[in-house]
């Protein structure tokens, strides 16, 4: 059996079945508990009327409906505390096997392959790595809530019996407050220490180039004109990515479900062309990505957010579970694609220790 220990609340939540969620929102110390309830598309839209929260979540799967909960908070809950003898003997690494990162490489070989041929510009390909597979495992959420990230979205949540998600995501899908948009695009993975000493590469500039023409190109229909930032650097635990921030006027009024529709999947969890890369990685991933590289987030009448799902973990009664992906473009370089999946695992494994 698998515990999930660092919150007496999430403990009694699992014990009684009752979905929940735990989390921090960007630029907030304030951790969120909440217990959920299964709302229909018409029950939803009556608590948004009311002018209450719903919390939403989109598999990756375009087909699949998206999920409506509304939220109850859960003022009681909070993180225990550790001493730092118990960190350490919580402390975890996972390392890609060699049997990995050769598969790994045969997706990456024939996705190149497509590249070369004209039939896309990028793709991006994940893994789904068994973290364990033991009877007896303890996770502690210590690390989840730490404050030194302020700039990602993080959470624990489960939606279903025996099922937990958690994860640490630095990219928003879309923000909309009234008539205003934004969203972002996010790409080019370094660690920070390598850029002591070399900063990004072309490869990483190209791809994040993609990310913001396929987003250009996706809001333009809704918005009197898309806006772009200047590309920023921005930290992510153990990472730094590149980044530019889109944002406009809605021409019309146009409800949610219309603009994540148009936003969903991204080339930064997908690929671009999208319909070309979506039918790639169903032909070479061999997994089912669930949860991972969907969205979730927080809606209400006058401001809504949503978050792409990335760096994170399954969690179930006998198997801990990382999904962890990279951009391929015709520049990938397959050791270089292994070395940074290998990074985001180290993100994942910092909120998550274990024993």
């Amino acid at each position: 059996m698998i515990q999930i220990k660092g919150a007496s609340f999430i403990e009694r939540c699992l014990a009684q079945q009752i979905p929940f969620l735990g989390c921090m929102r960007p630029s907030s110390a304030q951790v969120e508990w909440f217990t959920l309830n299964t709302l229909t598309v018409d029950q939803a839209q009556l608590t948004l009327s009311k002018g209450s929260e719903v919390f939403v979540v989109q598999p990756y799967d375009r087909s699949q409906a998206a999920l409506n909960f509304s939220l109850t908070p859960a003022t009681e809950a909070a993180i225990d505390q550790l001493d730092d003898t118990d960190m350490e003997s919580l402390a975890a690494e996972y390392t890609i096997s060699a049997e990995q990162a050769e598969a790994y490489d045969r997706m990456l070989q024939r996705a190149i392959g497509q590249i070369n041929q004209g039939e896309l510009d990028k793709v991006v390909l994940s893994l789904r790595l068994a973290l364990a597979n033991q009877s007896e495992i303890d996770l502690n959420i210590c690390n989840l809530f730490t404050p030194e990230t302020k700039d990602s979205f993080r959470y624990i949540f489960s939606l279903s019996k025996g099922v937990v998600w958690v994860g640490d995501t630095p990219e928003t899908l879309l923000t909309r407050q009234h008539n205003r948009i934004q969203t972002v695009a996010l790409a080019g993975t370094r660690r920070r220490a390598d850029l002591k000493h070399d900063d990004f590469t072309s490869k990483e500039f190209e791809e994040q180039g993609f990310i913001v023409e396929e987003l250009k190109q996706r809001l333009a229909p809704f918005v009197e004109r898309v806006q772009l930032s200047d590309r920023q650097r921005v930290s992510a635990q153990n990472l730094v990515h590149l980044k530019t921030n889109l944002e406009g006027t809605l021409a019309e009024d146009f409800s949610d479900e219309e603009l994540l529709a148009a936003l969903h999947p991204t080339a930064a969890v997908c690929g671009f062309p999208r319909e070309k890369a979506l039918a790639l990685i169903s032909t070479l991933e061999g997994h089912d990505r669930e949860l991972y590289a969907g969205y979730m987030g927080f809606r209400s009448a006058a401001k809504s957010t949503y978050f792409v799902n990335l760096r994170c973990a399954r969690v179930d009664q006998t198997a801990v579970e990382l999904f962890v992906g990279a951009g391929i473009t015709a520049q990938s370089v397959s050791k270089k694609e292994i070395d940074e999946i290998q990074s985001k695992t180290a993100t994942i494994m910092r909120l998550i220790a274990f024993k």
